[in-house]
């Protein structure tokens, strides 16, 4: 899988490499997940060599998309991230950032539950019901995009193909299967007596491609939490689960209050950083501002 994406995959696969007298000290990945956004993953230094790798990673990242932002070809109007909230380095890294930008609508954090799901069809189902299930709409993408205007007012919707203008995806889909990988983007909607009740994405790609399968999975935007009671989701997400060929499968959650509520029994959290990449230099302040904190810090701890 790594040959093929690293060798064999520039139009849908970045990498960078740090280097430090000939040992690799710092790796770092992009992948092309949607239409206009990539998404870092595999971000990994190694600190008994460097302390600064890590960061000196990002720089160079940085400093990449900064120079093919402004290409069409290169398809980066967006810059995304998943990361575990309790994880020290990418909270003080990406939600530094956010915080050092202050302002959502140019690099935002969004958390969102994760669990993984044991396949099954609930054959409760009535499709005579109040209830609909069936491939979103206009109007269902643009009750999506007031709700999550009043709850965030970030860059999330933007990042992952989320808008009511969708865009057309079948160049990205035809990237993919000429690197040997395959990937489909699908959306849903559940509605109410005809009113949006939540979103689904299913986004099917290759397993293993991103290690926590976050490229391959079920992401669920719910909302009305007081519609949406947990059979509904549930068998929802039965019916959902039917398009992957795996017996488990990644579902994330937003706004995670739902999945509290209806206590939902989850295994952890991830914040979605998404930046737009148009203007960078808060981006660069704040690594240079943590450069130089690290640099002080280095200064007097040796002797």
């Amino acid at each position: 899988t790594y040959s093929k994406l690293y060798a064999r995959a520039p139009e849908i696969a970045r990498h960078f490499v740090y280097q430090d007298s000939g040992h690799i000290v710092g790796h770092l990945a992009m992948l092309r997940t949607h239409s206009n956004a990539w998404l870092i993953h595999h971000h990994a230094s190694d600190r008994s060599r460097s302390r600064q790798a890590g960061l000196q990673t990002l720089q160079l990242v940085g400093e990449a998309v900064n120079e093919s932002q402004g290409l069409y070809s290169s398809h980066m109007d967006y810059v995304m991230c998943f990361y575990r909230p309790e994880n020290r380095f990418p909270q003080r890294v990406f939600g530094g950032v956010a915080r050092h930008y202050d302002d959502p609508s140019r690099c935002s954090v969004d958390t969102l539950a994760y669990f993984h799901y044991q396949k099954k069809f609930d054959m409760q189902w009535k499709d005579n019901g109040p209830w609909e299930l069936a491939p979103a709409k206009n109007e269902d993408m643009l009750n999506l995009e007031a709700f999550y205007a009043r709850e965030s007012g970030g860059l999330m919707l933007q990042g992952m193909d989320l808008t009511p203008e969708l865009p057309d995806d079948q160049e990205l889909n035809i990237s993919y299967e000429m690197a040997g990988f395959q990937r489909r983007q699908s959306l849903f909607a559940l509605r109410r007596n005809g009113a949006t009740v939540a979103v689904f994405t299913v986004l099917r790609t290759e397993v293993g491609l991103n290690l926590s399968n976050l490229t391959n999975a079920i992401t669920t935007i719910v909302l009305d939490q007081r519609a949406l009671s947990r059979e509904a989701f549930f068998t929802a997400i039965s019916m959902l689960a039917s398009k992957f060929p795996q017996k488990k499968i990644p579902v994330l959650v937003y706004p995670t209050d739902y999945v509290a509520n209806q206590a939902i029994e989850i295994e952890k959290h991830y914040n979605l950083w998404v930046l737009d990449p148009r203007n960078l230099d808060p981006y660069f302040e704040f690594c240079n501002n943590l450069f130089s904190r690290l640099d002080r810090d280095k200064q007097e701890v040796e002797p």
